[in-house]
């Protein structure tokens, strides 16, 4: 960036020349002209490789959130699955107590209703 600075104020500098000197204005290359369209160019592609860079992270830290996010959905069927086998497996038990109590109120009544 420096380097663009210097080369941009020795533009500066060179341009009333250009002007005063009519073979510079009809297209003879400055030698600081080389210089400044390498780094220009070199400034360039490193603005565009930093864009790129960040681009790529911004969709490796979209994916990555996705991803977590898919896990805690996941993890969160799987506690709701677990909670609904441990409520069915509670009333399954309280059905199978009820139905023995049952049957015992009924050979205790039955004991009873016997000769």
């Amino acid at each position: 960036m420096k380097r663009l600075l210097v080369l941009t104020s020795m533009c500066l500098l060179w341009l009333p020349a250009a002007y005063a000197d009519p073979d510079l204005a009809e297209g003879m290359t400055a030698p600081w002209q080389v210089e400044f369209d390498e780094a220009y160019h070199e400034n360039d592609r490193q603005q565009r490789e930093q864009e790129r860079l960040h681009l790529n992270q911004q969709q490796r830290q979209g994916k990555e959130q996705q991803h977590d996010e898919e896990q805690a959905a996941e993890r969160q069927r799987n506690n709701e699955r677990e909670q609904d086998e441990q409520e069915r497996q509670r009333r399954h038990q309280q059905d199978v107590e009820a139905e023995h109590q049952q049957r015992q109120a009924l050979d205790a009544g039955a004991a009873w209703d016997a000769p």
